[in-house]
């Protein structure tokens, strides 16, 4: 072979050798590329897949707050219709006990003195007692204890007992009936009755 066949070998051997390096070099950065865009791919998969589950873990916690929510709503609405209604039944039981205390003999004493009570703090002129029906035969006996005339007058038939006395023209309003004074009770009757819901 001549030297210019093998100058031309040796440099056909070279180019093709580089040509070779050249390739690999180019493989190699392809597949290391690709390896990168495959990690690149796969990460972003796992934040959208991870952001998805967070997402759905979100909305599981709050329908379960929501859940808890209308439970917890639900049982306190329960525990106060069954208070009202407990208190309901004690009150009702307190005003038939009332009831009967118009009909003892302590009641026209006891009447008879907050009245007395009354007009200490409300004038006689210009003022009205009221009474139930049931207590109107007490006037006579009433208007010896004070000493004085006083108007009175028929209230509401729904009251059980006790009296209002109303002095309009100095705006004076004396309520002392069992009905109101039983009322007044309730927000008494509910702190120490231990039925409070929180």
């Amino acid at each position: 072979m001549s030297t210019q066949d093998e100058k031309l070998a040796k440099f056909r051997k070279a180019v093709f050798a580089e040509a070779d390096k050249q390739a690999a070099q180019i493989l190699a950065d392809i597949g290391k590329h690709r390896q990168e865009e495959l990690d690149k791919t796969k990460d972003e998969a796992l934040e959208l897949h991870f952001r998805s589950m967070q997402k759905q873990l979100n909305q599981i916690k709050q329908d379960c707050k929501r859940d808890v929510s209308k439970a917890d709503l639900a049982a306190k609405r329960e525990l106060l219709t069954r208070r009202e209604e407990l208190c309901g039944q004690v009150f009702a039981h307190v005003r038939e006990r009332l009831r009967e205390f118009t009909s003892s003999a302590e009641y026209k004493s006891y009447l008879l003195d907050k009245i007395a009570a009354a007009f200490k703090s409300c004038p006689a002129k210009d003022s009205v007692l009221y009474l139930t029906a049931s207590d109107l035969h007490f006037q006579k006996d009433l208007q010896s204890r004070l000493g004085f005339e006083i108007s009175v007058q028929e209230m509401d038939s729904d009251k059980i007992g006790g009296f209002l006395l109303k002095n309009e023209p100095l705006g004076i309003a004396v309520d002392e009936t069992l009905d109101s004074l039983l009322e007044s009770q309730r927000d008494y009757f509910s702190s120490i009755s231990h039925l409070k819901v929180d």
